[in-house]
């Protein structure tokens, strides 16, 4: 099968991570520690061992706290937590940010397939009174970033959905529609609003049944109904405690508009692995849907060793023609948390997420997951 992440500036942290494993087996534990924590490893190279661990122990010496899993050809060969408190036989929860929206995505793939819409469908079948700037566009446009929609947090702290909607239409466009790609949380705040339209259900309700129940992801949910969760706290407490009260408050976060669908999802390595695989195996969406939501339909930029697209929800890497693997990332500045999602062609994964915050303007995961993309380059 074809395969291939609240942000600001999302996609600028993204690095470009191309790499396939050869001949090392690396046996990963996660402990509960405070420190740094290597995985054990069975007898194989051990200075390509070393290297990774290096590389990780630069990152962890600068600060980063978090959690790195990697897959090759099916298995997971690394998972490990550094520096945060976790029980043994568990993995940390992190707030996603901005790699929400992937997984917005499949529900509207899903709701495609069950024949409740299309991505093709203008935005006029489901919202009422569109100005005329913006009655052309479309599902895609929004999944694309094409839109011209600005991006602006206008739904944080809206508890109404009409309300929510009517202050995302209510903006002038800043671009021509399907005029380039230009990121904007304000795409997703209507997706999220057209999944509860299209589906009858609360966005959290359709989401829960038709992905996270059917692939088992239990350590996986929604801003607001954390369920007393033990969601890892960021490093700097008094930054999360300075939110609105409308989005966070007693200690509690607040479901809110502005956190469905371009933001508020958590979950652990450990689950968003499950539904990589869950993807491969064709569990929740069929593959021409998955083809159809990883085509490169939106040039963004060269990259070294790829050229970048942005699919429905997803961004592309393509290389001579070829998908090579699909990816999102995401930072939520004030939580503290970040996280870099890479799923690749030939079955490989990469997972890291962190509660350690930011680093000149980017989250400590993609600069560790940059890191690691070189070490693990050399082996080709």
């Amino acid at each position: 099968m074809a395969f291939s992440t609240r942000s600001h500036n999302c996609f600028a942290q993204l690095g470009s991570i191309s790499f396939f494993l050869s001949s090392i087996t690396i046996v990963g534990l996660i402990f509960a520690s405070g420190g740094a924590v290597f995985a054990q490893t069975m007898p194989a190279d051990e200075a390509i061992v070393r290297r990774l661990d290096s590389a990780i122990a630069a990152h962890v010496a600068n600060g980063f706290t978090g959690s790195v899993l990697i897959a090759h050809h099916g298995q997971v060969i690394v998972d490990k937590s550094y520096g945060v408190s976790v029980k043994a036989d568990s993995h940390p929860i992190y707030w996603l940010a901005s790699n929400s929206k992937p997984i917005l995505a499949l529900a509207i793939m899903k709701l495609q397939e069950q024949g409740r819409l299309s991505v093709d469908d203008r935005i006029t079948k489901f919202f009422k009174n569109v100005p005329s700037d913006k009655k052309e566009i479309t599902l895609t446009n929004l999944l694309t970033h094409t839109s011209g929609l600005p991006h602006m947090y206008v739904a944080e702290g809206v508890t109404d959905r009409n309300e929510a909607v009517d202050a995302v239409l209510k903006l002038s466009l800043q671009y021509k529609i399907g005029d380039g790609w230009h990121y904007a949380n304000t795409n997703y705040y209507l997706l999220a609003a057209i999944v509860e339209i299209a589906s009858g259900k609360t966005f959290e309700q359709y989401i829960r049944s038709s992905i996270f129940d059917p692939v088992g992801l239990r350590d996986t949910g929604f801003w607001g109904f954390e369920e007393n969760r033990p969601i890892l706290p960021p490093l700097n407490l008094s930054r999360m405690n300075s939110l609105k009260p409308t989005i966070f408050k007693n200690g509690r976060p607040v479901a809110n508009w502005g956190y469905r669908g371009a933001t508020g999802l958590f979950s652990t390595t450990a689950d968003l692995y499950k539904l990589f695989t869950a993807l491969r195996n064709e569990a929740i969406l069929s593959r021409e849907s998955i083809d159809q939501m990883w085509a490169p339909l939106v040039f963004i930029r060269h990259d070294p060793s790829s050229d970048v697209y942005s699919g429905l929800g997803w961004y592309i890497s393509m290389r001579g023609g070829k998908r090579t693997a699909v990816r999102h990332t995401g930072s939520e500045d004030a939580l503290g948390h970040n996280g870099v999602i890479w799923f690749y062609e030939n079955g490989d994964a990469l997972v890291v997420l962190s509660n350690s915050g930011e680093r000149n303007g980017s989250g400590m995961s993609a600069a560790l997951s940059s890191d690691l993309s070189k070490v693990l380059t050399d082996l080709n």
